[in-house]
Parts: C-alpha cells; structure tokens; sequence
C-alpha cells in the first residue's frame, strides 16, 4: 500500500535501462585500469545518495523516517566500492578450498559474521541514520575484505601444514 503503480514502472523501466548500460559497457569500466575510477565513482555515487535524500527530508518534501533505506543503501553501496578495490588490488580471492568439508563452515562463517555487524550495532543502539551508514558499510567490507583475508590466510596456512 505503499508504492503506486506508476512507482513500481519507473523504478521497473530505470533498473532495465540500468541493467541494460552496465551490460554494455561492464567490459569497458570492470578492467583493472578503470578499478579506481569506478570504485570512486560508486562511492560518490553512494554518498550522493544520503546527501540528496536528506536535503529532500530538511525540504519537507518527504518524512526523516523515509530515507533510513537510503542511509542502508549508501552505506553498503560505499562498502561495496571500497570493498571492491582493495579485494580486486590486494586480495584476489579465490572462492575454492583445497578441501570440500571447508567450503559449508567457510560459509556459515561468513554469513554468521555479517549477521553479526549487522545486527548487533541495533542491541546497543537505537537505529539512526549514520548508525546504519556505518552498520551497512561495515557488513560489505566484512563480506568483501576482511572474511575474504581470513580465509585466504587459512587456507594457506592449512597447505603448509598439508605439505
């Protein structure tokens, strides 16, 4: 009850033209020469986000509780850019394990730890708007970098200890 039908198609018509150019110009953009500039450009994007839905809510044109997905989505959109170039510059995870039996516990740790820093900043504070920047911002880079190291750094030390 809360989106018009006329909200549904614009926003159906904008994720298909989205889809549609990120489609034909992904090879272009995704190479390891353009990393930095799309990193930067998806992290400006994100950040514009928050600025323009807040500047909107101090206008009056739509409530303060309205743009707490939009903190959500800017904060994990930030995440996802920053995230993006270290694991592509200095990561380069490989998703595989040497052994089959890592591959569910890899998993459920993973998850488990971003359920974690998502959720346990709401127990010890009320939601708020940088609170959930920095929630959402945080989980990505757990998804993106650091769980990613850990794994890395373990099963490198499992090989070692194989060999």
């Amino acid at each position: 009850g809360v989106h018009t039908p006329y909200d549904v198609c614009v926003s159906l018509i904008l994720t298909i033209l989205a889809v549609a150019l990120i489609n034909r110009f992904y090879g272009v953009i995704s190479g390891k020469n353009n990393l930095l500039k799309l990193s930067v450009a998806l992290g400006v994007i994100s950040v514009a986000l928050c600025v323009y839905s807040y500047v909107l809510a101090s206008l009056g044109y739509i409530e303060l509780g309205q743009i707490n997905d939009c903190f959500k989505s800017g904060g994990a959109g930030l995440g996802f850019a920053v995230g993006m170039y270290i694991e592509k510059r200095y990561i380069d995870f490989d998703v595989r394990t040497p052994k089959a039996w890592m591959q569910p516990i890899k998993l459920l740790c993973g998850i488990a730890g971003a359920l974690l820093l998502k959720e346990l900043p709401k127990l010890i504070a009320s939601e708020n708007l940088p609170l959930d920047f920095i929630r959402y911002f945080i989980t990505v880079m757990w998804i993106l970098v650091a769980f990613p190291m850990i794994i890395k750094k373990l099963v490198k030390k499992s090989q070692k200890v194989d060999a």
